[in-house]
């Protein structure tokens, strides 16, 4: 028996294509979302803002690849970037430095190119027998974080987990890679004195005196005006910084400049307020003007000699840089001293660690326990604090780290295991609690003996006879290291 059915009718047909029509719209309207949206999970540090600087540009010259950074952007908010544990030894960090001034945006020169950073020191330009000082520091970031890698200028070594990419001129680090690791930088923080500075001539850097030519003339009639009497280049610098912070006011709150007026001359000669990204872009064009090549440095502004803080974006700072003979790169600042943000100690609680019992006594790889409090000085317990504890004879000295624990409404308990080549003997036993966003840290130290187990080892002959002389010879010695006890 067959059986007849019927055909789809135009108007099925015509339900079925709109219905496609609209998935496919659908799926294309969220495609070009999560496009221009990117991910959301990461922060990219391109400079004295929290924005997107595209791609590193490795192989390529000029700064198409790498944005640049304008003087009128707005500013970021957000919670905590990074904690910086260690002495840093200088008060700024650079992120990414700006070269060739164009219409209120600061690029990196044409010339400009990437590199695989394989470790080691970036040239630092100083010919000269300079006394320094080496500086290690740690950065923890906070948050997942890519783009610029913020680092301090004369970088010995940057110990980085990921690839890394550098600018040599520019002493600048990029990686692609969001990195929420760890990383540390080695820097070598000169120490010029006030006669050398002042007999220095600059380093030629042809693509540093770019000044707009539009701009060139005025600029150079309020540069004159300002250095006075003042004859180096040193002193010419100086004398600007001092114009600058004399003659305008900081203020976050400043009107912008209209459409049709560059950012630097509404500063300059009409608003006369701005932020320290105004101050130093002046900085650097008026010194230009003058015969002096500067740059912009994008980055932050810290404490350079505290153990612990936490740079957040309202740190982030805008400074000039000036390149003299034989001295390398010099740092000048022309934004008011009192408006400079940096983080500082009293912004976290104190604390105050006790280790309330400790195992006596223990054996040498063996384990043995602390027991302790951290409150804040008014007594309330803590949380969340990590707690590390050293072992050492000498209270003064870090000492050997043998435990490490977390406090728990403000107690700690923590198993550490005795090292099995320290020597027998009393030992401190130190308690630190690590300094974090909202507390600083605490140390305590008891005593505790350190102890070594005993074995005898006994020499005879196998065989003695009744009625001779037997000689049986013994040994005390450490069992873990084999060697004799007194």
């Amino acid at each position: 028996m067959r059986r007849r059915g019927r055909s789809p009718s135009m108007g099925a047909y015509r339900r079925a294509a709109l219905y496609l029509a609209v998935l496919l719209l659908s799926v294309m309207m969220l495609t070009s979302t999560i496009h221009l949206l990117g991910d959301l999970s990461k922060v990219d540090l391109g400079g004295l803002r929290i924005w997107k600087t595209g791609e590193a540009g490795v192989g390529e010259e000029g700064p198409k690849r790498r944005g640049g950074v304008p003087v009128e952007a707005p500013p970021s908010g957000g919670g905590a970037l990074f904690e910086i544990h260690m002495q840093t030894g200088t008060k700024y960090l650079r992120c990414q430095v700006g070269e060739i001034y164009d219409g209120g945006v600061w690029h990196p020169h044409e010339g400009c190119r990437a590199i695989p950073y394989e470790g080691g020191a970036v040239d630092h330009n100083v010919s000269l027998p300079l006394p320094y000082e080496d500086y290690t520091f740690y950065v923890k970031p906070l948050m997942n974080l890519t783009g610029y890698i913020p680092v301090t200028l004369n970088v010995e070594s940057l110990v980085f987990d990921g690839d890394v990419f550098q600018y040599p001129s520019l002493q600048v680090f990029y990686t692609e890679e969001v990195f929420p690791q760890v990383y540390w930088v080695t820097h070598r923080h000169y120490q010029y004195s006030k006669e050398e500075l002042l007999r220095a001539s600059v380093k030629p850097v042809t693509h540093c005196l770019q000044i707009p030519e539009e701009m060139e003339e005025r600029l150079r009639e309020l540069a004159l005006s300002a250095v006075g009497g003042a004859s180096t280049p040193y002193e010419k610098l100086k004398a600007l910084e001092a114009y600058l912070r004399e003659n305008y006011i900081y203020d976050a709150n400043y009107t912008p400049p209209p459409s049709n007026l560059d950012p630097i001359e509404w500063f300059l000669f009409y608003e006369r307020r701005g932020t320290c990204s105004h101050f130093n872009s002046a900085l650097a064009l008026l010194a230009r003007t003058l015969g002096i090549p500067t740059r912009v440095v994008m980055g932050y502004l810290v404490s350079p000699d505290v153990e612990y803080q936490v740079v957040t974006p309202k740190h982030a700072h805008t400074y000039v840089e000036a390149p003299f003979e034989g001295l390398g790169w010099i740092i000048f600042d022309a934004a008011p001293e009192e408006t400079r943000e940096s983080p500082g100690k009293s912004t976290r609680i104190p604390t105050v660690t006790n280790i309330t019992w400790c195992s006596p006594t223990a054996l040498r790889g063996g384990s043995f326990i602390t027991v302790g409090v951290v409150e804040t000085f008014n007594g309330t317990p803590v949380s969340d604090m990590e707690v590390q504890i050293f072992l050492t004879p000498n209270k003064n000295e870090t000492g050997l780290l043998v435990g490490m624990g977390v406090v728990h409404d403000g107690l700690f308990n923590v198993t550490c295991r005795a090292p099995p080549e320290a020597d027998v003997g009393d030992y401190h036993v130190v308690a630190r609690a690590v300094g974090n966003a909202v507390y600083m840290e605490s140390w305590s130290d008891p005593r505790l003996k350190l102890m070594s187990r005993t074995e005898v080892v006994v020499e005879s002959s196998y065989k003695a006879y009744v009625g001779e002389e037997a000689v049986i010879k013994g040994r005390v010695r450490d069992p873990l290291t084999g060697k004799p006890i007194a």
